[in-house]
């Protein structure tokens, strides 16, 4: 949060100010407020959270400068267009909680001239070792297949349990060098759905059990977050069946985000194979699937 100050402080002074998915607390909100912001539309879709944002900017005496709409960014409507936007709806993987299509129809708001504060978020990824074990399948324990039943039993289907938050990721586990997995510049029009081809080659032997995800947030051009190096956000592993790697060994993959139906969050596959001197030696089938 010490990041987003910082670009705030720099930004707000004067300016008005529209904060999308501004919660319960509106801490973003605040901060600009607080800053010199000359007003600050807050936007908030739940109605709870809308009202008690409401009531705690009352509390700090804020209600004067801070006006709480409760609504999307595809149907409030403000009395000015605002200078700068600022959000916070970014994903262990960037894109995962929709910032792509919310900031999308957030510029409708924006004034000529005005920008996204993030400006724009990489998700890095690399094919690893797990740090502990994590794919499960038809072997995993008796204790494991508890936990993923209940999973199931509160989304009310069963899917592939491959996106898994993690601290502390050991770099010493990463097989090859990092590649952007997404790209994300929201002072331009993102695409919410995307593909692309990426190849890995191995530095070292080890047991390929997925890929490692994290992001690097760069909330202005001075301020910019990893969740590699710790922060609010954590890397996340996408788990496969393992493959045994060589150093020299090729990891070939084609990346998907896509979006299945209107109104939900992106969903991912990671699909390819891994070959060594021409030779293919095992598969990588990654479906990470917005449930």
């Amino acid at each position: 949060m010490q990041a987003y100050r910082r670009a705030i402080e720099a930004a707000a002074p004067g300016r008005r100010i529209v904060d999308l998915g501004t919660g319960a607390d509106a801490p973003l909100a605040i901060m600009c407020a607080k800053a010199g912001a000359s007003h600050v539309d807050a936007i908030e879709v739940m109605p709870d959270s809308a009202a008690a944002a409401r009531r705690r900017i009352a509390q700090l005496g804020l209600d004067g400068q801070i006006d709480v709409h409760c609504g999307s960014s595809s149907t409030v409507t403000l009395d000015q267009p605002a200078d700068l936007c600022v959000s916070e709806i970014i994903g262990m993987i960037a894109g995962a909680e929709g910032v792509t299509a919310a900031l999308k129809d957030a510029k409708r708001l924006l004034g000529p001239g005005g920008r996204m504060l993030p400006s724009r978020c990489i998700t890095w990824f690399a094919p690893a070792e797990a740090a502990s074990p994590v794919y499960v399948d038809e072997d995993c324990t008796a204790v494991a297949d508890h936990y993923a039943e209940r999973i199931y039993r509160s989304i009310g289907h069963r899917f592939p349990l491959t996106r898994i938050v993690t601290f502390n990721f050991p770099e010493a586990n990463l097989l090859a060098a990092k590649k952007p997995f997404e790209d994300l510049d929201f002072n331009t029009d993102s695409i919410e759905q995307a593909s692309d081809s990426v190849t890995f080659t191995t530095m070292k032997a080890g047991r390929c059990e997925g890929f490692v995800l994290w992001i690097e947030l760069h909330v202005d051009a001075d301020n910019i977050v990893s969740s590699w190096q710790g922060s609010s956000w954590a890397p996340v592993f996408l788990a496969m069946p393992p493959v045994m790697v060589a150093p020299g060994d090729s990891i070939a993959v084609n990346l998907s985000r896509f979006v299945k139906r209107p109104g939900e969050n992106p969903s991912y596959e990671i699909i390819g194979n891994i070959y060594r001197g021409g030779r293919r030696t095992g598969s990588v089938e990654i479906l990470s699937h917005y449930t």
